[in-house]
């Protein structure tokens, strides 16, 4: 007479514990706040225990033109030209748990060719980069710190690299270069005028000589 209440009170327990399982398994996932500022649409975010993250990938066409490099004579200088890049790039937004953005970091790939419109001849160009951006206040994007690192070289296929540009930079929010390494032809050209960096490939495109 006894083992009957006893077993319904156990049948009634377990059948508790099979209800409340599911509940426990699949607790809520953490909502996702609205973000300050909102990513760019190509992006998906979701939520996490630190506030959010959002990622995209992205490929697209840019625009060619004069590159400002300058071959040939000063009597008779002519002006290098790019074509339109392929570019594709990736990217990442961390917000914190208000919604408001802490960094986002981009890694670039572009892909293009450098003609010489006097002779036709041309060099390939790829540069790949990765910027990290550091916001001072997060949500606003009006100062960070910039990290870049990467690589940019004009190259002839199978005939090695004719102009490099590579390293490191840390920018503050004002402009300021904190930290600078690596390989900078294309800063000592344009920067600091220094034509020789050109030399190898002006001569691979036909027209000797860096005025």
């Amino acid at each position: 007479m006894t083992r009957k209440p006893r077993t319904l009170l156990l049948i009634a327990f377990l059948s508790g514990i099979t209800l409340l399982a599911p509940r426990a398994a699949f607790a809520d996932r953490p909502g996702l706040p609205p973000l300050t500022p909102p990513p760019p649409d190509f992006e998906t975010c979701r939520a996490t225990g630190a506030g959010a993250i959002c990622q995209g990938r992205r490929q697209f066409t840019e625009d060619g033109g004069p590159v400002g490099i300058f071959c040939g004579t000063s009597a008779n200088p002519i002006e290098l030209i790019a074509t339109p890049d392929i570019a594709t790039q990736r990217a990442t937004r961390y917000y914190d748990r208000d919604g408001n953005l802490t960094r986002r970091v981009l890694h670039e790939d572009f892909q293009g060719t450098i003609i010489n419109p006097a002779t036709g001849l041309s060099v390939r160009t790829n540069q790949l980069d990765t910027l990290t951006d550091d916001l001072a206040v997060p949500g606003d994007l009006s100062a960070f710190t910039e990290t870049s690192t990467g690589t940019l070289r004009f190259y002839l296929p199978g005939g090695g690299v004719l102009v490099h540009d590579a390293g490191l930079s840390i920018i503050g929010p004002d402009g300021t270069i904190f930290r600078e390494e690596g390989q900078h032809d294309l800063d000592a050209y344009y920067g600091q005028g220094d034509r020789s960096v050109m030399t190898a490939l002006c001569a691979a495109l036909g027209s000797p000589g860096t005025p």
